[in-house]
């Protein structure tokens, strides 16, 4: 008796509960991914809103996309869960809300696709050849939809208020302008480029070879990405080998420019400091050379404050034991010390400012005897006076711990 009784009560509850089921009112996009593994789809999508996103397709994609029996795979998500009904797509430039075939819009699934009640994803194919409707070289900026739009079972509303999902996909065809003023210089396994900016450019990339190269071949030759006007290429550049580059601008899309002028350039060996210093002054210089860290630190080997401190180490240190022997030290630690100067501004002023009292003082006063010693003497004051100050200063840190304590 109580089955029974159940079962009278699901068969009534059964027909009301189907009725009280929520129609289908929301469509989003789940995934697009291509038809097939054969090609990848460059990642250009973006989200207008839930139920409206737009994917954009430049010149290089267009092409690669074409190819035949290629397309674009879109799942999307119903919700609720359908109650039944069907569902469509449109695909063309200006397609309205409801499931119709127009001159500008072609209904290409035209709802024979059945909605299941107990299935929520749905997946769909449109080929590229009807999502890019112009040839691939034609230079344009023009706006596709795909309308993929839901009849529920139950649905009994305007036809331009069922749920839909739209995708716009905007072909951008139209390259940035090519840069120009493109200059290239050789260092040591290394080139550096810069070019002019163009307007409307997101990024650059720059093409080199050892060989002469066309655009149509810009894929079979090295290349760099930068997001600024110059960059050094490294890596694979050899030295006393002669290459040739040029530079394309890409805008936000992914178009590619037109070549710009190509240079051609040769890395060569670059000297350091030392290197350069007795190439041009050290071993030839008739006046003795080899005064690295001053010409190091006022740039100039002919500087008069140079001249000074060379003119005094050739008639004062030069004549004792003791100056001998620095100057025996300073040759072979200078080289190190004048390329970290060099090299370093702040190392520049700090030196300097060493230096420059001494070689005002030997300007105004000559080279002579009492000003080394008077030199030596500062020196070695100033290092006695700093060292008792550190020790005096370690002595109240460990007075101040002990009472800490």
């Amino acid at each position: 008796m109580r089955v029974a009784s159940i079962l009278s009560l699901l068969i009534l509850l059964g027909p009301l509960s189907s009725v009280s089921r929520a129609q289908v009112s929301t469509i989003t996009l789940f995934s697009y991914e291509p038809s097939d593994s054969s090609f990848e789809l460059d990642d250009r999508l973006g989200q207008i809103s839930t139920n409206k996103v737009e994917y954009v397709i430049n010149h290089d994609d267009c092409v690669e996309y074409k190819q035949q029996g290629r397309g674009l795979k879109v799942t999307f998500d119903v919700s609720p869960a359908p109650t039944g009904g069907t569902w469509s797509v449109e695909v063309g430039n200006d397609c309205s809300n409801e499931p119709s075939a127009t001159d500008e819009c072609k209904l290409v699934e035209d709802g024979s696709r059945s909605l299941q009640t107990t299935v929520t994803r749905y997946s769909y194919t449109v080929p590229f050849e009807q999502l890019i409707d112009i040839d691939c070289d034609t230079t344009a900026d023009k706006q596709r939809e795909m309308l993929i739009i839901v009849t529920d079972a139950s649905f009994t509303g305007e036809e331009t208020a069922k749920p839909k999902l739209e995708l716009r996909v905007r072909l951008d065809f139209t390259p940035p302008s090519a840069p120009s003023g493109v200059e290239a210089s050789g260092g040591s396994n290394n080139i550096n480029v810069s070019w002019s900016s163009v307007e409307g450019a997101d990024s650059y990339r720059v093409y080199y070879s050892d060989k002469e190269f066309t655009f149509e071949e810009r894929d079979s030759v090295d290349s760099k990405s930068a997001s600024s006007t110059s960059v050094q290429l490294t890596g694979s550049i050899e030295n006393g080998r002669t290459y040739y580059v040029t530079v394309a601008a890409v805008d936000e899309n992914g178009n590619e420019s037109a070549f710009a002028n190509f240079v051609s350039v040769v890395p060569e060996q670059t000297q350091g400091f030392y290197e350069h210093y007795v190439k041009t002054a050290g071993e030839d210089a008739d006046d003795g050379g080899f005064c690295f860290v001053a010409t190091a630190t006022f740039g100039s080997y002919d500087d008069r404050r140079v001249v000074s401190l060379r003119h005094f180490r050739d008639t004062v240190l030069a004549t004792s034991n003791v100056g001998r022997s620095l100057i025996a030290a300073y040759y072979s630690y200078g080289p190190i010390w004048a390329s970290a100067i060099a090299e370093n501004r702040y190392a520049r002023y700090v030196v300097g400012a060493v230096l420059w009292p001494i070689a005002m003082l030997i300007e105004l006063y000559g080279a002579s005897a009492w000003l080394f010693w008077l030199l030596v003497l500062s020196s070695a004051g100033a290092t006695v006076y700093w060292r008792r100050r550190r020790r005096h200063i370690l002595q109240r840190t460990l007075v101040s711990s002990e009472g800490g304590n």
